[in-house]
């Protein structure tokens, strides 16, 4: 009877150990796909932070971006919209994937995911656009499922929006896919104001070649008149 007792609390205690082991392994899998996703992420934020050193042309540096932010959040579904300044409504500037047939849409405060994100001035994270009222009611859109946006915000306020989407139902963003698209944003905040800052100074130079071009036929007229 005692050895039956034993042989069972040794049973027992070798499935306890087992049970422990089994649960020590799932948690080291999990560090170690946290770890590797984390590298990933912090690699392509370095390459993109790069990029934005080679390339003058703010489109294209948007496009860098989103490409990026998507890749990495295991989309091929993104969009940017834009605040041009004395505008009144945003546009869709930038789309890949399902938002390359909606560039240029236009959305005021509140409408869309959009003028959601853009009104409420912080992250939003929509589980099902389908069901979602605040959504556009442009059939279209009714491939849309888990959608989540983030403004593009300093301290002058919110100068647009960037977004990621998925069309399969069962793929839904969480709290740490916004932590992501949140550093992307904070890098197309950059890409603004490098494109801002390459615009000027092309205006710059312009202005200064038509200045010079208007002293050089002002002397020309003037030589004229002497003679």
């Amino acid at each position: 009877m005692l050895d039956l007792k034993s042989e069972k609390k040794t049973y027992e205690e070798l499935e306890h150990r087992a049970g422990e082991s089994e649960r020590e392994m799932c948690n080291v899998s999990q560090t170690e796909e946290r770890l590797l996703r984390q590298n990933e992420y912090l690699t392509a934020l370095h390459e993109t932070s790069l990029g934005l050193i080679d390339h003058l042309d703010k489109e294209k540096l948007l496009e860098a971006v989103l490409q990026r932010a998507a890749m990495l959040t295991g989309t091929e579904h993104g969009f940017i919209y834009l605040l041009e300044p004395g505008d009144s409504d945003m546009q869709m500037q930038v789309g890949m994937g399902f938002f390359k047939s909606q560039l240029g849409l236009r959305v005021k405060p509140g409408e869309g995911m959009g003028g959601k994100v853009w009104q409420i001035e912080h992250p939003l994270l929509v589980v099902d656009y389908q069901s979602w009222e605040g959504r556009l009611s442009d059939k279209s859109l009714d491939d849309l499922h888990s959608v989540v946006g983030i403004p593009l915000k300093d301290r002058d306020g919110v100068h647009g929006v960037i977004g990621l989407a998925s069309i399969k139902p069962d793929r839904r963003y969480t709290e740490e896919d916004i932590a992501v698209l949140g550093r992307f944003a904070e890098l197309a905040l950059v890409a603004l104001d490098k494109g801002k800052l390459y615009a000027d100074v092309r205006r710059e130079l312009t202005e200064r070649k038509r200045t010079e071009a208007t002293l050089r036929e002002s002397e020309q007229r003037y030589r004229l008149l002497l003679e």
